[in-house]
């Protein structure tokens, strides 16, 4: 029962990661294109933002659910 309600919580972490990195890359995006009157430009910043905080944001998942997996089985 506790790796159903690790991977339901795993699951539910992945997705709000996935949110908060959309939107900051849209508001990145939004402000560069601003900036600079360029849709290429505010739409390199999207996707280089949304890689950056996509993997901050993975690996403080990855972290989290790895040493709680440790502390279980040591």
């Amino acid at each position: 029962m506790q790796n159903l309600r690790t991977a339901v919580h795993l699951c539910f972490d992945v997705g709000a990661a996935a949110l908060y990195s959309a939107s900051i890359a849209i508001a990145f995006a939004a402000v560069a294109f601003v900036l600079s009157q360029a849709i290429t430009v505010g739409l390199l910043m999207a996707l280089a933002s949304f890689g950056i905080a996509g993997f901050l944001w993975g690996r403080s998942i990855w972290h989290q659910y790895r040493t709680a997996a440790a502390a279980r089985h040591p």
